[in-house]
């Protein structure tokens, strides 16, 4: 009986909104948030190596370490990586110390390039070319999809499509029709590959096994429907 009044009054109250509506001319709206992902296979990845070198001066570790980087870039300019793929992201010389006197006993040169690879199952040879032609340091490896901009307007097609759902529920609980759309806000958030991993293997002759995963677009949208 108690539930049965709550909802008499709910209507009431819902019935009277509806006149102060139509009387009033003012706009009433319900905002629904929507979601939508899309999962792929990545096309392609960016990789970050380094060649570091030490000798007793800095012109020499410097000397050491591009003829090494030389080797390194052109290790990987055979798998039909072109040179504006290939970039200097970090380079730095800088004395070791003795840690016992404080005294310079050396330098270190570090030479870091981030390769963009076409091709993501292409991405294992490239680490072992690099590494067999003397690059001793892999930082960072990433997967992507070339063409993300249509994974990104799918999800957030979906978010779309999501947020009506929710609005025509709640739509349908009030006793209430959509009639248009006020504002909409949609993002497309950061796309990232899960479950890559790249496992380092101990000999020199096994080839480093590379697991790209998937990648991940995920969006959103709020939207303020009309209703009426």
């Amino acid at each position: 009986m108690y539930k049965k009044i709550i909802s008499t009054l709910f209507i009431l109250l819902t019935l009277t909104a509806a006149v102060a509506f139509a009387e009033s001319g003012e706009v009433f709206t319900i905002t629904a948030y929507g979601e939508g992902e899309v999962a792929a296979a990545p096309d392609a990845a960016s990789v970050v190596l380094s060649v570091k070198t030490r000798e007793n001066t800095a012109k020499a570790a410097q000397s050491a370490n591009a003829k090494t980087a030389n080797s390194v870039i052109a290790a990987v300019k055979n798998f039909g990586i072109a040179g504006e793929d290939i970039k200097t992201s970090r380079y730095t010389v800088y004395p070791v110390y003795d840690n016992a006197n404080r005294k310079i006993v050396g330098y270190f040169a570090e030479n870091s390039v981030t390769i963009k690879i076409k091709g993501a199952d292409k991405a294992g040879d490239v680490i072992d070319a690099a590494l067999n032609a003397g690059a001793n340091q892999v930082s960072s490896i990433k997967f992507y999809k070339s063409n993300a901009k249509a994974l990104e307007n799918e999800a957030l097609t979906l978010a779309i499509k999501n947020a009506r759902e929710q609005a025509d529920i709640t739509a349908r609980a009030l006793g209430v029709k959509i009639v248009g759309i006020k504002r909409a806000e949609p993002r497309v958030n950061h796309h990232s590959a899960q479950n890559s991993r790249m496992l380092m293997k101990a000999a020199a002759n096994d080839a480093t096994p590379i697991e790209a995963g998937e990648v991940f677009v995920t969006a959103s949208a709020t939207v303020e429907f009309i209703i009426r």
